[in-house]
Formats: structure tokens, C-alpha cells, sequence
């Protein structure tokens, strides 16, 4: 039974103290309110009932009250004795479900309901909410939970799988920090010192035997001979693993997983069964930096595959990576790789996943799209972590299409002189950056003597007078102003107006009094339906795609969308929420709907920037959820 620190302390001066204490000095000696107070003295009140204990309350002050002397003592001795990272219950629920999974999966035995509610601080029916979640979370993994009366609660399930799970949730997905430093829950089964013996092993057999893996496939491995020990000392080892391939015993992995394994059994003092071995070397194999000799050995079958994924990405998104020979032969290398870890039944770690969904969400899009074809043309199953992994292949294609673009080249004529040209210069490459190079400045009386260099596409001017030319010419103030930007926008680079073109202003919704994410979604799919946009199953795609995975993307934006395109037109649909409102585990409270046609052949990668540019910009996104009416939330989009 674990207690926080500081109510540990109340109690610890409560059972020092053995008179009445007033509330005004317990408070002070525990540095919070008396409110607080108050709720902490209840909170220990619900823990002490199950030792025949309580705290009293009179006007004299606070009191510990001891029936059972012996039982309060051997309660008194554990939460004495409890580590820091036990006393550090969490307050939310998300954390608590995360707490309740790690405390079933780390015991052979059945927990009481009781012991764990008092744990949390929460009732039982808080309890029986929060084991909801938790059953949520095993599902994917194929464990369940059972509650035996008089016995109390287990997870249930296949131990390879009840493995997968403790490396998912007890391991820190965190790239850029060496995991046996990293401080976290995990700390109070898997010590740094054990992590970094480990680590030490695993990169001296690695280096000797020139088996090369990148730095999250070295975590990956140390991760899972860090849980295969911890497991064999719990008594629950893998005594066979089912071999995916028959040549794996003979591998030279085996031979090197076996030589870490040597070298373990002398450090912790434990032997590896066969089924341990296979396992691990399965692992191995699985995040080598190179899968020769595993898997598909057709390089031209897998490149087929690739192109086949552009072309749809094409087709279905508008997305034209298809001329990218460098993705080509990364994606290609990446999915040989992929597929030998399908093979094997290897799940791997994605540290990244989340940075992934929050910051490149198009190209995740892109991904799941990608996923999709491929679990078809080779009847396997791929999970999310996999999936993040093609993105990024996809985000770096998406990127060289950003730094591959030529901008657009201009004159600037300024009928005040050359001074308030370069002026105009400046503020214009200041608003549009990289897209725009300003090739020369001049007055109206150089201009007239001026030979025009052919790679110009414009001219911005402040005179009225006709300049002469058959280059498009636009007139601004000698003060650039925002419509001055706008019409240059408009002009010129077309993508604004093209962008917004597909908001339909008839399905923007503002501070709409939504509950959840279903109330969302039905909402606006209802009224996508009303327009005459989609057929009624329209929101059972929108919500297929959702159990895939959650679309909110961080920055309170949440970005649904139907798994396939069924809608009669490409659009954008808004929905502004009063308060932030919980999207799975994450709060949202701008929420865009987004469509494209069926069948659509147009490239829209034009509408992708626009997407990327506002899930990223958070100033936007916290002026847009408190605009009230539909015409200055289209002007803020305009501005974007």
C-alpha cells in the first residue's frame, strides 16, 4: 500500500506527535492550505479504515486514533520503507491507468481491489473506471484482466505479448537521451546500474562481432534483455518461442545473442532457456541496421510495392512524390527491413511516434495510406510504430519539395526613390521569405533606361503611371499595408485563394457546446451529409480512421477525416469548441474536418502546406478559437 510524500508526512507527525495538532500549525508544517488540509486528512482517512485507524477532528485539532495496534504497525513499516518513486502517486487519469498497468504487469499474483484503490487515493467505482482504461490499453497486446472475488485482480496473456506491453509503457520514448539515464517510473524495476551493465555488454559483443544497429535498435535490444531478466526473476521465463524462421538457430545472430546472454548470466546470476534465446535473437535480427539474408530478398518486388504506394498516395491525396528517386530507394530499403521484422512477429519501439503524429501530420496521413496497400499486398498486420517510421521517409521527401521550389522574382519601381524601394524590399522579403527574391530596386527615372533580366515573373510598383512593360505589374502603397500583401498573394503565388477555396464557409461551426469527440464528429458529419457532400456513412469512415489512430495533433487541433475518400468535392470544415474538450488523451478545442474527393487527380500539395502551416502555428490557433463570428475567422485565415 503506497502513500504520497506529503501525506506520509501528516501521518508521520500525526503518529509522532500522539496529541492533537491544530489545523493553522499542521498546515504550516506541511506547507499547504488548510483546505488542502483538510482533503489530504480525508484521502488518509479512506486508506486507514483498512487497519482499524482515523484521524479525529475537533475543535482542539487533528488527532490519530490507533484500534489495531499491530495491524497499523506492519502499515506504518511499509509506507515507511516505500521508495520515491512509490510515493509519487499520480493525480490524473491517464496517469493512473499508466500506474495501474505497471503495477498488474509487474506481479505474478492477484492485487486487491482494495489495496488498489487506497494506493491511487480513488473509490472503488473510480477504480472500476480507471480498469477500463487499462483493459483499453491491453487490448492491442491480446491480454485481458480478470477479477476473481476473494482474489482480486490479474492480467491474463501471453507472456511475449505481456513483454511487448512493459516495453511499450515502462521504457521513456525519449531519442535524444541515453536510456540508463533516464529517470522515470520504470527506475523501481530496472535500475540505471543494471541498464548501463547491460549496454556495456551488448556494445562490446556488438562491436567484436561487427553486427551494426542504429542507436533505437541498440535500445530496443537493451530494452528487451532488460525485461527477459527482470521476468526470469519474477519466475515467468519463455521456456519456447515459435520460430517464424527455421534458419534463426543457426543464424549468426544466435550465436552472438548467446555470447551476450554468457556474459549476463555472470553479472546477474540467472541462465537463459532456449526459448529465451530464440526470443532475443529474434530481437536482434529484427533491429539490425541491415536485414541481408532475412526476409525478402526481391529488391525489385519490394521497389514495385514503393512505387505502387506513391502512385496511390497520388492518387488518392493529390501528394506527387512519385519523381523522388532518393525516397524511392530509402523507402525501398526501409520496408525490407520493415518486412523482415513482420516477419519475424517483432514489434518494434518507436520513440519518436508522438513527436511524428503532432508535427508531420500530412505525411502520416500519407503513411497510414501507404500502410493500407501494404497490408493488403502481404496479408500482414501493420501497427502504428511502423507507420511512424514511413512518415518520416515521407516528411523528408515532402521537405525536398519545400526546398526544391523556385521562388518567384521581382522588380521593385518606387516613384520616391531608391530608398523607399530597398524599404519596400525588405518588408516584402520579410513576409514571404524564401518564396520571393527581390532581383533589383530602382525609381521611375532609372527604370525608364532599364533592361529587364529575363527570369522575371513581376513587377511591384507605387507609381500609377504606365510602365510599359508586358511583365504583370502591381500597385501597392509606398507603406506596405495587409491588403497591399494579400493582393501580391493573390497575384502571384495563387495559394491563398486557392486554399481557401475549399473551406466551406456553410460548415463553419463556432463555440459549439460539444461534449466529446463522438458529439464532433457526428455533428459536423451530419451537416457534411446535409450539404449534399457524402453519402451517411461518411462518419463511420471519419471514425474507422479514428480507431487507427486518434487525430488530434497536438496545439488543441484535432484533424478527422474519412479512412477512404468518399466525399463529392475536396473541403475543409471548422468547429470551434468554448472549452478544450479530451480527444482520446488529448485536449482539442479547434477541430477541422478534412475531406478529399473521390477519385481526385489534383496535386494539392498547395493545401497540405496550408494544413501543416496552421496545426503549427499556435498564436493562430489561440486567436481562432476565441473568434465569435464566421467572417473574422475566414479574415484570420486570410492573414495566415
Amino acid at each position: 500500500m503506497y502513500i504520497q510524500s506529503r501525506l506520509q508526512g501528516i501521518l508521520a507527525t500525526l503518529y509522532d506527535e500522539k496529541e492533537n495538532i491544530k489545523g493553522e500549525k499542521l498546515a504550516k508544517m506541511q506547507g499547504v492550505s488548510t483546505r488542502t488540509l483538510r482533503s489530504d486528512i480525508k484521502s488518509l482517512n479512506n486508506v486507514l479504515e483498512s487497519v482499524s485507524a482515523f484521524i479525529s477532528s475537533t475543535r482542539n485539532g487533528y488527532k490519530l486514533n490507533i484500534n489495531d495496534s499491530e495491524a497499523f504497525s506492519k502499515f506504518h513499516h511499509q509506507f515507511s520503507n516505500q521508495s520515491e518513486n512509490e510515493r509519487n502517486i499520480p493525480q490524473e487519469n491517464e496517469k493512473r491507468i499508466d500506474y495501474l498497468l505497471k503495477r498488474l504487469l509487474m506481479t505474478n499474483t492477484y492485487l486487491k481491489a482494495e489495496e488498489l484503490a487506497a494506493e491511487l487515493f480513488v473509490s472503488k467505482s473510480s477504480l472500476t473506471r480507471l480498469l477500463k482504461g487499462v483493459r483499453d490499453r491491453f487490448g492491442s497486446f491480446d491480454l485481458s484482466i480478470i477479477i476473481r472475488p476473494n482474489y482480486g485482480i490479474k492480467v491474463m496473456g501471453d507472456e511475449i505479448q505481456k513483454r511487448a506491453c512493459i516495453s511499450e509503457y515502462f521504457f521513456p520514448k525519449r531519442g535524444e537521451t541515453p536510456l540508463a539515464f533516464q529517470s522515470s517510473f520504470f527506475n523501481s524495476y530496472f535500475s540505471q546500474s543494471e541498464l548501463q551493465k547491460i549496454e556495456n555488454v551488448v556494445f562490446q559483443r556488438l562491436k567484436d562481432t561487427g553486427i551494426n544497429v542504429n542507436d533505437i535498435g541498440f535500445e530496443n535490444i537493451v530494452i528487451h534483455l532488460a525485461i527477459s531478466i527482470k521476468r526470469i526473476q519474477m519466475g515467468t521465463e519463455i521456456l519456447q518461442y515459435p520460430l517464424p524462421n527455421k534458419m534463426v538457430h543457426e543464424s549468426k545472430e544466435f550465436q552472438v545473442m548467446s555470447q551476450i546472454l554468457f556474459d549476463l548470466l555472470k553479472i546477474f546470476h540467472i541462465s537463459f532457456s532456449e526459448g529465451e534465446k530464440l526470443y532475443l535473437t529474434v530481437h536482434l535480427i529484427g533491429n539490425r541496421s541491415s536485414s541481408q539474408g532475412w526476409g525478402f530478398e526481391d529488391k525489385e518486388k519490394v521497389l514495385n510495392l514503393t512505387l505502387k504506394v506513391l502512385n496511390t498516395i497520388y492518387e488518392v491525396m493529390g501528394l506527387d512524390l512519385r519523381e523522388d528517386m532518393e525516397l524511392q530507394r530509402n523507402l525501398t530499403s526501409h520496408l525490407q527491413q520493415a518486412f523482415t521484422r513482420l516477419l519475424l512477429g517483432l514489434r518494434i519501439r518507436n520513440p519518436l511516434i508522438q513527436e511524428i503524429t503532432s508535427h508531420y501530420p500530412v505525411a502520416f496521413e500519407a503513411a497510414v495510406l501507404a500502410v493500407s496497400i501494404l497490408e493488403k499486398e502481404l496479408k500482414l498486420s501493420i501497427n502504428k510504430e511502423e507507420t511512424g517510421f514511413i512518415a518520416i521517409h515521407l516528411q523528408a521527401a515532402m521537405e525536398r519539395i519545400h526546398g526544391t521550389r523556385d521562388p518567384k522574382r521581382c522588380l521593385i519601381v518606387c516613384g520616391t526613390g531608391q530608398g523607399s524601394a530597398i524599404l519596400l524590399k525588405y518588408k516584402l522579403m520579410d513576409y514571404f521569405g524564401g518564396l520571393l527574391e527581390v532581383i533589383d530596386t530602382m525609381g521611375y527615372y532609372d527604370w525608364r533606361n532599364y533592361s529587364i533580366p529575363s527570369n522575371v515573373d513581376f513587377i511591384i510598383t507605387t507609381i500609377s503611371t504606365d510602365l510599359e512593360t508586358t511583365l504583370p505589374v502591381l500597385r501597392v502603397h509606398h507603406i506596405l499595408g495587409t491588403s497591399d500583401f494579400e493582393r501580391i498573394q493573390e497575384a502571384f503565388f495563387h495559394k491563398r485563394k486557392e486554399e481557401l477555396s475549399f473551406i466551406e464557409k456553410n460548415l463553419i461551426f463556432l463555440q459549439m457546446p460539444l461534449k466529446n469527440k463522438e458529439e464532433v464528429i457526428h455533428f459536423l458529419s451530419s451537416k457534411v451529409v446535409e450539404q449534399g457532400l457524402a453519402d451517411p456513412g461518411f462518419e463511420q469512415a471519419v471514425l474507422e480512421r479514428e480507431k487507427f489512430m486518434e487525430t488530434a495533433f497536438g496545439n488543441l487541433i484535432a484533424l478527422p477525416h474519412p479512412i477512404q475518400n468518399i466525399s463529392t468535392k475536396t473541403f475543409l470544415s471548422f468547429c470551434t469548441l468554448p472549452k478544450p474538450i479530451l480527444w482520446g488523451t488529448t485536449s482539442v478545442q479547434l477541430v477541422c474536418l478534412f475531406s478529399v474527393r473521390k477519385n481526385n487527380k489534383e496535386n494539392l500539395q498547395y493545401l497540405y502546406d496550408f494544413l501543416y502551416e496552421v496545426l503549427n502555428d499556435t498564436d493562430l490557433i489561440s486567436e481562432l478559437v476565441k473568434i465569435e463570428t464566421i467572417q473574422t475567422f475566414l479574415d484570420k485565415l486570410k492573414r495566415k
